[in-house]
């Protein structure tokens, strides 16, 4: 299902913390078949950006599968835009290149060097699109996608103080809140824990956005 407020029913009930692999048989349980098509889909990207880069790890140059892959992502979810045509490839190398860096958990894509300019001479960041390839390949590092829906929905948790008033949800400072959010709301969630209960989490704190 695309990260889009369209897509979302308003009647599809609320959303509880899927219990993790392991609990009752290892199966995740769902509460709509919105969060469950979400989180395969986002399964199903993992898988193959993980498969491409293992497959193609001594290649310099992107292959054409990770392109296909990268962009079939930001079609779905809404974030194309921010890469215009022109600067597509350009856009596919440069995460190519960080892609090591990436699956370490150890890029920060807030402080991407990579700058597109739209036909009207404005300098862009993909900040969200960057966020998304970063999650899908490494969500336990990443854990949450930053996109507007999940940073209004992070200012939410903040007003309830789910989340220390201190902490900030712009770009630069999103995965620092976002480890804190995890530690005080999902202590029992680890490194350890299966890349599905990442994927719904994220659906939880997005789906939060379409129920107003």
């Amino acid at each position: 299902m695309p990260e889009g407020k369209e897509h979302i029913n308003k009647s599809g009930g609320g959303w509880a913390m899927p219990k993790p692999p392991g609990a009752e048989g290892g199966i995740m349980e769902y509460t709509s078949v919105f969060e469950e098509l979400n989180v395969a889909k986002k399964i199903v990207y993992s898988k193959w950006l993980r498969k491409t880069i293992a497959a193609h790890k001594n290649e310099e140059q992107f292959p054409a599968e990770f392109m296909e892959i990268v962009e079939l992502v930001g079609n779905d979810w809404s974030v194309s835009r921010t890469v215009p045509l022109a600067n597509r490839d350009a856009f596919m190398q440069y995460l190519w290149e960080k892609r090591d860096d990436i699956v370490g958990g150890t890029y920060d894509w807030s402080r991407s060097t990579f700058v597109s300019a739209r036909s009207d001479g404005v300098h862009i960041h993909a900040y969200s699109y960057e966020s998304k390839i970063c999650f899908l390949i490494n969500p336990q590092a990443y854990k949450l996608i930053f996109d507007s829906r999940n940073r209004e929905a992070m200012q939410k948790e903040k007003d309830a103080e789910h989340i220390p008033a201190d902490c900030k949800i712009d770009e630069e400072n999103w995965q620092n809140t976002v480890n804190v959010y995890y530690a005080q709301n999902h202590a029992d969630v680890s490194d350890k824990t299966d890349d599905e209960v990442f994927f719904a989490i994220d659906f939880s704190m997005w789906f939060k956005k379409g129920l107003e």
